[in-house]
């Protein structure tokens, strides 16, 4: 999957949001940091966001209505970064 990500991200030319939570039963935090470092490697620009756990399982928290303000609150914050000028897209 890291392979794949890299070889990917060299072909994206937009910032892109990478949004988890600590307790994604698919996906542990561990591999979307590496991912996330090979999508960077690749040259591709973008914001990776690791949520605190949500509920039984973060992989939900894009579902559940609970979780719509705490992702939406970063989307948002990700959006104002991409479009100001005086503020660049900051990478971590």
């Amino acid at each position: 999957m890291t392979a794949a990500i890299g070889k990917l991200a060299a072909t994206i030319k937009v910032p892109v949001l990478w949004h988890y939570a600590e307790n994604d039963r698919y996906f542990a935090p561990h591999h979307v940091r590496a991912w996330f470092k090979a999508f960077e490697d690749a040259g591709a620009r973008g914001k990776l966001v690791m949520q605190p756990a949500f509920g039984w399982d973060g992989h939900g928290l894009f579902a559940a209505r609970a979780g719509l303000p705490i992702w939406t609150a970063e989307f948002d914050r990700f959006l104002e970064q991409v479009n100001s000028i005086s503020a660049p897209l900051q990478v971590w």
